[in-house]
């Protein structure tokens, strides 16, 4: 009687991905996966936005544009997780980012901009408090009017002052009051260091916007 060898069925090696893979739980994978879609979908609207304002004569870079949507995408989903406050996180980047680049180009910015802002604000009502938002935007708001109105008038600029109260009321009174502040003082900083390397009058005008914008989406992460 003859023996029949056993059949041995050969074992494949397990690939290290795929058991990485299979370790990682659904939950993990849909973050990342949503993280991603989020921080595309930023791409996408910067490379729109660029186009948008080429195409009506506003100065704008894309890079610098696809750079500060991707950075704020991943900032604002980091922060505040698949929520919908980075929806309005994002809605608020790129209206601050549409007057900073109007401020660059025409040294103004349109009055509609600021009504956008409004959404946002009523949205921030619960978490921040009337009370706080009307006193952050009357503190920032009085001193600009004196300097306005005395002697010998130095005053910043009508959108200038916009932004400063309509962050105010996003914000809430301390952190309203604190972006202003840190803004004006990077821009004095910047623009002091500037005009000596390009041997610059000091008496010229300058865009404000981008500061204060910068430090009200930075104000927004606290």
């Amino acid at each position: 009687m003859m023996i029949q060898p056993i059949p041995v069925t050969p074992v494949l090696p397990v690939m290290p991905w795929v058991t990485l893979a299979e370790n990682i739980p659904l939950k993990v994978t849909l973050q990342v996966l949503a993280a991603l879609l989020f921080i595309g979908s930023a791409l996408f609207l910067g490379w729109k936005f660029t186009q948008v304002l080429q195409g009506r004569h506003y100065r704008s870079n894309l890079a610098v544009n696809l750079v500060l949507s991707g950075l704020a995408a991943l900032a604002l989903f980091l922060r505040y997780g698949m929520t919908v406050t980075i929806l309005a996180g994002l809605y608020l980047f790129f209206i601050l980012l549409f007057a900073s680049w109007s401020d660059l180009t025409y040294h103004e910015v349109p009055d509609w901009v600021w009504l956008c802002l409004l959404p946002i604000a009523i949205m921030r009502i619960p978490t921040v408090g009337v009370g706080s938002m009307v006193l952050g935007a009357f503190v920032v708001l009085i001193p600009q009017l004196a300097l306005a109105v005395l002697p010998p008038h130095r005053t910043l600029g009508g959108a200038d002052m916009k932004l400063s109260v309509c962050s105010a009321m996003i914000l809430g009174f301390s952190r309203g009051v604190g972006t202003y502040l840190v803004g004006l003082l990077a821009a004095v900083i910047f623009m002091s260091i500037y005009n000596k390397v390009k041997i610059r009058c000091r008496k010229v005008p300058f865009a404000l916007i981008p500061f204060l914008a910068g430090s009200v989406i930075a104000a927004f992460f606290i």
